[in-house]
């Protein structure tokens, strides 16, 4: 039925338990619209993983609305970061946001999966130019007493000791900040491809709004 739609925009495959990567990988090779699919719901897909990720990344380019919550993605979109970005990112340094996957991205839900905090830190570049990003049940991941004093976080040339859920909303925030800033200073291709709206950041136990 799906290849003989070539103007779908939206395809809600929400609360499908038994959907697999493969499945998600033959639906975005035969799609005839792939290419124009602007909102792709994957609710309670719970079978899928970080490799149905690097598929919609490749054939879904235009997509604006991607919800993966209460899937089983752990690391999604870092495989996809090029080499040479990631050690740009490692020395500290800003990227472009065209080297990154998935340009026209706005909206992303990743509530309730096992995505650490550690590697949102990392996705921090990508993060920087959605409007809304849900992360209820997924971050802040561990309760106060849960937490050693010393435990630290490290992320690009900066740490950050995850003393209460506050203080690790706060960094994440300050990072994704820190990229929307420096790539609206930076007068390139990136700033075309940043949303002018705040983004609204919504976590497990506050509400955050990064300009």
């Amino acid at each position: 039925m799906l290849q003989h739609t070539p103007y779908l925009e939206t395809l809600r495959l929400a609360h499908w338990p038994m959907l697999t990567d493969n499945d998600v990988r033959k639906l975005c090779q035969t799609l005839p619209a792939a290419a124009q699919i602007r909102e792709l719901n994957l609710m309670m897909a719970w079978e899928l993983t970080d490799a149905s990720v690097e598929v919609i990344a490749k054939y879904l380019s235009a997509l604006h609305t991607l919800d993966l919550s209460s899937t089983a993605v752990r690391r999604p979109f870092l495989s996809l970061f090029p080499e040479e970005t990631r050690y740009v990112l490692q020395q500290g340094q800003i990227c472009a946001r065209s080297e990154l996957p998935l340009t026209s991205l706005r909206v992303l839900a990743l509530n309730f999966t096992a995505v650490s905090e550690r590697d949102l830190y990392r996705l921090a570049p990508l993060l920087a130019s959605l409007e809304r990003l849900f992360l209820v049940g997924t971050f802040p991941t561990r309760p106060l007493s849960s937490i050693s004093a010393n435990d630290t976080h490290s992320t690009l040339t900066e740490s950050v000791r995850a003393t209460s859920a506050g203080e690790a909303e706060a960094f994440l925030s300050g990072l994704v900040a820190h990229f929307r800033q420096r790539w609206r200073a930076a007068s390139c291709s990136s700033t075309s491809l940043l949303s002018t709206s705040p983004l609204t950041a919504i976590f497990s136990t506050d509400v955050y709004v990064i300009e």
